[in-house]
């Protein structure tokens, strides 16, 4: 988690100088759809996880235009603001992950490119994620391999393994 705010206060508070200017995604309107294609709803996103207990899915809210967060059957709620949580963009990413330990830990490969999803405004807009090195950033494109466009707001990244299971209605 980290909050652009808070890592400019960092900077400041280090001295250091370099302004941070290059977003982690670009914000506005979704990419227009192809004359005849069709934008398909996602009103509920279900995320199935190996274990029942880290089951999630979020409900589309129309009035504030966010989905809310709900893990095992209930809601998330953030223990800071005892607030459910919601984003306005949730992101599925599809890779490849596997325990590391006994611990399970797990190892997620996100170097590379892969199948997305991205939920906002009660839609789906499929694409895929890129994300060439360690070092490069991590960009996320439609189906005709334009970048995509997020809504302003708090933005949800759940990593899916190949085998987990993602399904919206």
């Amino acid at each position: 988690f980290a909050n652009l705010e808070d890592l400019r206060e960092l900077m400041d508070d280090r001295g250091w100088d370099k302004p941070i200017d290059d977003f982690f995604v670009n914000f506005g309107d979704p990419n227009k759809a192809a004359p005849g294609e069709e934008v398909e709803e996602a009103d509920i996103i279900h995320i199935y996880y190996p274990f029942p207990e880290y089951f999630v899915r979020f409900d589309y809210d129309s009035d504030s235009d966010r989905y809310k967060r709900y893990q095992a059957g209930s809601p998330h709620i953030d223990h800071a603001t005892e607030t459910q949580i919601t984003a306005e963009n949730v992101v599925v990413m599809i890779t490849n992950y596997y325990p590391t330990d006994e611990e399970g830990r797990l190892y997620m490969k996100t170097d590379g490119t892969g199948d997305m999803y991205l939920f906002r405004n009660g839609n789906v807009y499929p694409g895929t994620w890129s994300k060439l090195n360690h070092m490069d950033s991590l960009k996320f494109y439609d189906e005709r391999d334009r970048e995509i466009k997020f809504e302003q707001g708090n933005t949800w990244i759940s990593v899916v393994n190949l085998q987990s299971g993602l399904q919206w209605e």
